[in-house]
């Protein structure tokens, strides 16, 4: 993940064999710091100029990103299967395996709160989010179904409490919820799609739906990755679809669909015009890196990563070698 949306910023990267955090220059991709963990961990999280690792022991490490030193750490006694989230009165809402929410402060790691959900072991598998001072926790609460949790705070961004009914979702979450100022955006597994709001004017009803919810489409789980730019809006699950958000017409209208039966395998991301995604292409095991336009999805770019050498043909022609599922030339020898 990028350190920030810049053009040109330095990347965090995770190596899962040797439990490590690792920051690569952008543009040689030469490591810039290494940072041992020594532990399993979920995905870290960046708030200027730390990241925040949560660890399957029950660690919470803020690291500096301009070092790699990590001279804070808090200990809770349960297991922390997802990353905190941060959020704007300077704490961390961290998640445990199962019952608690703790609440972090964010520059000393000395705990604060404990909010008790009593959600059950594994059930939280996508870190929570804050959006003008309410916590989103999905609670997969059943094999095809989950339950949206709201919790408000106070000023201070403690006390936390049930502001409105869980939200009843079509299917599990599995993958960060995706924060946009006031805006919570929500795509379960099996392809429902829930854009809500903050609306701290509305006592009553805080927190609602912006535009109609797009219903399940799938009868088998399936991962889908979000990312949310200015009104639009698009998912990665077994197809890349973009989507413009019309609150004035009560509309998630559909814009296009590209890709389909490639499998989707991380969070895209944007930076300016352009889309970043990395997908599994179908019937080839090979990852794609793409670039595409934002508006109209033309690609740009792309380029297959960790090919097995098994799998690839050669055009005795010109020389060139390719992955035939692609039928056209990666690289010329």
């Amino acid at each position: 993940m990028s350190l920030t949306r810049q053009p040109g910023a330095d990347w965090i990267a995770v190596d899962t064999r040797y439990q490590e955090l690792l920051r690569l220059n952008s543009d040689s991709g030469k490591l810039v710091w290494r940072t041992p963990i020594g532990d399993g961990f979920a995905d870290p999280v960046i708030k200027g100029s730390r990241v925040f690792v949560a660890t399957q022991g029950g660690r919470v490490l803020a690291v500096d990103a301009e070092t790699g030193n990590a001279p804070r750490q808090a200990a809770i006694p349960l297991k922390l299967p997802v990353g905190p989230c941060v959020g704007d009165k300077g704490h961390l809402y961290q998640v445990a395996e199962h019952s608690n929410v703790y609440v972090l402060d964010e520059a000393t790691l000395e705990c604060k709160e404990v909010y008790y959900l009593g959600h059950k072991p594994n059930s939280v598998t996508a870190s929570p989010v804050v959006a003008l001072g309410y916590l989103f926790i999905v609670e997969n609460s059943g094999e095809d179904f989950s339950d949206l949790h709201v919790l408000a705070t106070d000023d201070n961004g403690l006390s936390l409490k049930p502001t409105i009914k869980p939200i009843r979702l079509e299917g599990r979450v599995r993958v960060p919820l995706t924060l946009a100022a006031g805006r919570v955006i929500v795509v379960t597994d099996l392809g429902a799609i829930r854009v809500l709001e903050v609306n701290t004017a509305n006592a009553k009803q805080p927190v609602g739906d912006i535009v109609e919810a797009v219903v399940a489409s799938y009868k088998s789980p399936v991962t889908g990755y979000v990312v949310f730019d200015g009104g639009r809006l698009w998912v990665g699950n077994d197809r890349f679809t973009k989507y413009e958000v019309q609150p004035s017409r009560n509309r998630l209208v559909r814009q296009w669909i590209k890709d389909e039966r490639d499998t989707f395998v991380a969070p895209p991301q944007v930076i300016s015009d352009t889309v970043y995604h990395l997908r599994r292409q179908k019937e080839s095991p090979a990852v794609t890196a793409a670039a595409i336009q934002a508006d109209d999805g033309k690609v740009l770019w792309e380029i297959d990563l960790a090919t097995p050498v098994s799998l690839l043909a050669v055009d005795m022609a010109t020389g060139s070698w390719y992955t035939p599922s692609r039928r056209r030339p990666n690289c010329s020898s």
